[in-house]
């Protein structure tokens, strides 16, 4: 008997079915990864947003005057800072704008 007539199609069959399955694996986990990075883009586009908005209605209120804006866009440039949320402990400032989203708008 030569090799090829001693190979079980059983094992054959086994080993390209879990190629498949590694195979099928991979790709979820890259897709997994890939909407993952989009939803975390997104809520920094959100968070990013807010703040503006957040701004030019400050900016609104204190009568449109340019140094005033300068100042605000100033305070808040520092968006990796960390601050003081009245004795919550030191948390960043996108923080309190994601907490202040959830109240307000109802998102998680």
């Amino acid at each position: 008997m030569n090799t090829a007539e001693k190979r079980n199609p059983a094992l054959v069959e086994l080993i390209l079915v879990i190629l498949f399955f590694a195979l099928s694996a991979m790709i979820l986990v890259q897709v997994f990864v890939k909407a993952h990075v989009l939803s975390e883009e997104s809520r920094s586009r959100t968070l990013g947003m807010v703040l503006a908005e957040d701004l030019l209605e400050q900016w609104k209120e204190n009568g449109k005057d340019a140094d005033a804006f300068a100042a605000l866009v100033q305070d808040n440039s520092d968006d990796g800072e960390t601050v003081d949320n009245g004795g919550t402990g030191n948390r960043r400032r996108g923080a309190d704008i994601s907490d202040r989203m959830r109240g307000e708008y109802g998102t998680g």
